[in-house]
Parts: structure tokens; sequence; C-alpha cells
């Protein structure tokens, strides 16, 4: 599993995921961070690695749970309005069930205290860079690139939102960037 930034997390994934993949055993995941940070994607590649895709995935408003699957992800399980019905198949040991959310406060703390919690970190300069280097379709210097992660706040999804309109001008003017300083690039 390939992921920028968040190494905390993915060095402890290391070990967990291929304990989870050899074993038929369960584990209660929560992964916690601001909105955008990636632990929707994580979470996705979490269950994609057990699976290869055979897993149950819902919103925390509208919540499915299956026995006969063995991997569940609720994502934004903050709206989920009775958790408790969550916890029997939580305290079984039997399934894999990865939440995420961005609003932890509105968790029960029986809900939260039943997980191994995984909290994302602010990521560094040189991450956000790669991070918006895969996503544009050219090669920007560093000074250009700072630019568009302070305009983005730090945030990758709202980094790549705003690369993502860069690509359409880009697609549509090939050449714009061409001899370009950082005051003509702003």
């Amino acid at each position: 599993m390939y992921f920028v930034g968040q190494t905390h997390i993915m060095n402890q994934l290391k070990d967990i995921l291929p304990h989870l993949y050899e074993n038929d055993v369960g584990m209660n995941f929560l992964m916690r961070g601001p909105s955008g940070w990636g632990k929707t994607r994580m979470s996705f590649m979490i269950c994609n690695y057990l699976t290869n895709g055979d897993f149950e995935y819902c919103l925390g408003d509208n919540v499915l749970f299956s026995d006969k699957v063995r991997v569940h992800f609720i994502d934004e399980v903050h709206l989920m309005e009775h958790a408790e019905l969550l916890y029997p198949k939580m305290d079984s040991g039997k399934y894999v069930i990865v939440l995420a959310t961005n609003d932890v406060a509105l968790l029960p703390e029986a809900l939260s205290n039943r997980c191994t919690e995984f909290i994302f970190d602010r990521y560094t300069v040189a991450e956000l860079r790669e991070i918006a280097s895969t996503a544009i379709r050219a090669v920007l210097p560093n000074d250009f690139l700072d630019y568009i992660i302070e305009s983005g706040g730090g945030n990758p999804r709202i980094i790549k939102g705003l690369i993502g309109r860069l690509n359409i001008v880009l697609s549509r003017h090939p050449n714009v960037l061409n001899g370009l300083n950082l005051e003509e690039f702003k």
C-alpha cells in the first residue's frame, strides 16, 4: 500500500494488515482527522488489501452490516444514530470494522474505546508537494507548488481541487506557464 504522508499510521499498518490478512481475527479501526486528509482513501486501501474489494461500505447515516462479510467500512461514522447496535459485532472478534470520522466529539465513548485509533497528523510541505506533483500535468517549480499548497491551506483535498482547475487551464493552453515568474503565476 502506498500512501503519501501519515507514516506513523502506515508503519503500524505494515504489521497489522498482514496479521489480519493471514489470520481469521477481527479488529476495529478508527481513522480520525480533518476533512480532506485522506481518511476515506486510506480506509478503502485497508479494506481492499484485506479483501480484494469484497467488503461492505456504507455511510454512518445508513449503516449496513451483513454477518456474511468479514470487513466493513463505515465512513462518517459520527452520523450514526445508534452506535450501540455495532458493539456486539465489534466485541465478537470476527470482523474487521473500519470507521472514519472528522468529528470524534460526536462519537460515544463506548464506540471509540472499542477501536484502535489512528489519528492523522498535519502533512509536511514535502508531502504536500508530492501530493500536488502527482496530480498536476506539468512540472512546476517548488515556489509555484508552495503557493498552491498555501492557497489550499495545507489540505490535500483542496490542493488537488486547485490543481484540477490548473490542469484544465493547461489542457486548453499548454504553454501558459512558459516563462512565468511566481507573481505572474499567482
